[in-house]
């Protein structure tokens, strides 16, 4: 909800960029098919930066 609420906000700008508005339908469909080891993956790479 953050993400899309922070895309709403920005619609101005999204039109400007020739986009159209999100919904939230749209992610969660796009994260039913993506896999959540692209997550995991992101993460522990973060979480090293964030231990030095």
């Amino acid at each position: 909800r953050e993400i899309v609420n922070g895309l709403e906000i920005n619609n101005s700008k999204l039109y400007h960029l020739g986009l159209s508005p999100v919904k939230r339908s749209t992610l969660a469909d796009a994260n039913k098919i993506r896999s959540y080891q692209i997550y995991a993956s992101l993460f522990y790479k973060i979480l090293s930066k964030c231990k030095e």
